[in-house]
């Protein structure tokens, strides 16, 4: 969401300006976000991005094909994903850090105050999401091994493969 508070204000300068009255509101300015808040933001935007390489994934073992097999592009997005996961929970691991006043920063918050509080909150809602899109990789793997089975359970009932007791067995032709 973009704080577009400093651009409406601006508009009402202008109006006031063409009005002659001069504006005789004090002045507005936004809260600078903490590095908390930029850190937290840039680790839901990777979970963003690591919940569209699920979605990619579920679509992946999904094809039951035999002509299309996507092993490639799974294992590729498995990778991403490992990748991905690794750098999350090294970011959770800081953020934790940040908030238990571990990590040398300023401006951790209290022990008790509302802000601490709403610092653990935000931290244990990311684990949670993290934890989810964990579990849901995981049921797409199963969801592929479960095609896998099924494919090759296919193909040895539809396999054309040639038994020689049976062409011995045959001594007269078949019309």
């Amino acid at each position: 969401m973009i704080d577009r508070t400093a651009e409406f204000q601006g508009c009402i300068r202008v109006l006031h300006q063409h009005d002659g009255r001069p504006d005789q509101r004090p002045q507005y300015e936004a809260p600078q976000p903490t590095d908390f808040t930029k850190a937290v933001s840039a680790l839901a935007l990777s979970l963003e991005g690591t919940a569209k390489l699920i979605e990619q994934l579920m679509r992946l073992v999904g094809r039951k094909g035999t002509s299309n097999d996507p092993t490639m592009e799974i294992t590729d997005v498995s990778r991403l994903f490992k990748g991905d996961m690794d750098a999350v929970q090294q970011e959770l691991s800081a953020l934790q850090a940040f908030i238990d006043g571990r990590s040398g920063k300023r401006g951790a918050p209290a022990p008790g105050s509302q802000r601490h509080k709403h610092s653990l909150y935000m931290l244990d809602a990311l684990k949670q999401l993290a934890q989810e899109q964990v579990a849901a990789f995981q049921a797409a793997l199963k969801q592929r091994n479960a095609v896998m089975r099924e494919l090759n359970d296919r193909r040895k009932v539809y396999s054309t493969t040639r038994s020689v007791g049976l062409s011995v067995q045959m001594n007269s032709p078949l019309f």
